[in-house]
C-alpha cells in the first residue's frame, strides 16, 4: 500500500473471523472426504466455545458462593473486631474466642414485662429456675454474675464472699408483680473496709432503669422528655431544665405519607402530638424519653431528630433503646462510669419517685 492509498477499513469482529471460519467456502460441488474432515476439524473450537464459557461462569459462581459461605455468619456469632465466626454454643461458655473477648459479654439479661432473669448458655436464652433449668445452667449464671462457683449462705464469712467475687456488680432493680423488689447491688464493695464505690449522684441526679429485653411499651402511653433545648423552633437553649409529657406513637402512624413518609425504622420510635404544640426541640438531642412502668422510670428513647418543633404531623423521633441493649450492656461491661469512694453503704435503685 502506497503513502497516498487510503487505509483499509477494519473488518468487523465476528466469532467466524476469531476461529478462522471466514475462509471456509460453501460449494455446490460435493467435496471429497479430506475436505469434509478439514472443515469439521476447523469447526471444533466453535463447537466447544459455549462449553468453555459455561465452565468459566460456573467457576466464578463457585468462587462467589464459597466466599459468601466463608464470610456468612448465618446461624453463628460474628466477632465484631474481625471477620471470625464462631458457633453459638461457644458464646458465653467461659472461653474468649473473639479477639477482645466480646463473645463473653451480655450473657445475662432481664427479659419481658415480668422481668425474667435469663442466662445465655448452650446457644439459647434460658430463664432462671424454669422447667428446663439444670444444675450446669446455675453454674454458668453464677459465673456470669461474677462468682466462679456457687457459695453456700450457711455460715458464710464476709472475706470468703469477697474472695469469690471476681468483678463489679451492675445495678439491676425491677419491681415484680407481687411488689417484691429484687436488687443486685451496684459497684465494688470493699467489705472489710465497709466502703463502696458509687457514681457521682445527688438527690436530684438519680439513675434510670434500662428497659428489659423485648419489653414493649403500648402506643398512646404517656412518657416524658426533658432537656435544655430551645423552647421554640430556632430559639436559644434554655437556661433551665424543661420537661414535657408526650404520648408514644406507633411506627405505622409515624410512617404515614403525611407524617414522615416511611423513613422511621424499627430502631426508632415517635412520641408527641400529631396536632403539634408539645415536642422536644433543637438542643434536646441525646436527652431521655422515660416512661413509668410499675412505679419505675425506664429509659425508652433518646431524643434524635424532628422537623421543626411541635409542628403539625411532625412529632419527635427518638432512638429506640431496646434495639441497642446489647451494645449498651457491652459498654457497661467493658468501660464503666466515673466513680469515687464514699464511707457509707449505698444501695442504688432506679427512681421510684414521680417526675
Amino acid at each position: 500500500m502506497g503513502e497516498n492509498d487510503p487505509p483499509a477499513a477494519e473488518a468487523p469482529f465476528s466469532f467466524r473471523s476469531l476461529f478462522g471460519l471466514d475462509d471456509l467456502k460453501i460449494s455446490s460441488v460435493a467435496p471429497d472426504a479430506d475436505a469434509v474432515a478439514a472443515q469439521i476439524l476447523s469447526l471444533l473450537p466453535l463447537k466447544f466455545f459455549p462449553i468453555i464459557v459455561i465452565g468459566i461462569i460456573a467457576l466464578i459462581l463457585a468462587l462467589a458462593i464459597g466466599l459468601g459461605i466463608h464470610f456468612d455468619c448465618s446461624g453463628k456469632y460474628r466477632c465484631h473486631s474481625s471477620f471470625k465466626c464462631i458457633e453459638l454454643t461457644a458464646r458465653c461458655d467461659g472461653v474468649s474466642d473473639c479477639k477482645d473477648g466480646e463473645d463473653e459479654y451480655r450473657c445475662v439479661r432481664v427479659s419481658g414485662q415480668r422481668a425474667a432473669l435469663q442466662v445465655f448458655t448452650a446457644a439459647a436464652w434460658r430463664t432462671v429456675c424454669s422447667d428446663d433449668w439444670k444444675t450446669h445452667h446455675a453454674k454458668v449464671a453464677c459465673a456470669q454474675l461474677g462468682f466462679p462457683s456457687y457459695v453456700s449462705s450457711d455460715h458464710l464469712r464476709v472475706d470468703a464472699l469477697e474472695e469469690q467475687f471476681q468483678g463489679d456488680f451492675v445495678a439491676i432493680n425491677h419491681l415484680l408483680p407481687d411488689d417484691k423488689v429484687t436488687t443486685l447491688h451496684h459497684s465494688v464493695y470493699r467489705l472489710q473496709k465497709f466502703h463502696i464505690i458509687v457514681p457521682l449522684l445527688t438527690e436530684t441526679i438519680q439513675p434510670v432503669c434500662l428497659p428489659n429485653s423485648e419489653e414493649n411499651f403500648p402506643d398512646g402511653k404517656l412518657c416524658w422528655t426533658s432537656g435544655w433545648g430551645a423552647t421554640e423552633d430556632g430559639g436559644d437553649a434554655s437556661p433551665v431544665l424543661n420537661h414535657a409529657a408526650v404520648p408514644l406513637i406507633s411506627n405505622k402512624i409515624c410512617n404515614h405519607r403525611d407524617v414522615y413518609g416511611g423513613i422511621i425504622s424499627p430502631s426508632m420510635l415517635c412520641a408527641g402530638y400529631l396536632k403539634g404544640g408539645v415536642d422536644s426541640c433543637q438542643g434536646d438531642s441525646g436527652g431521655p424519653l422515660v416512661c413509668q412502668e410499675r412505679r419505675l422510670w425506664k429509659l425508652v428513647g433518646a431524643t434524635s431528630f424532628g422537623i421543626g418543633c411541635a409542628e403539625v404531623n411532625k412529632p419527635g423521633v427518638y432512638t429506640r433503646i431496646t434495639s441497642f441493649l446489647d451494645w449498651i450492656h457491652e459498654q457497661l461491661e467493658v468501660g464503666g462510669v466515673p466513680q469515687r469512694e464514699v464511707d457509707v453503704t449505698v444501695q442504688l435503685t432506679c427512681s421510684l419517685h414521680p417526675m
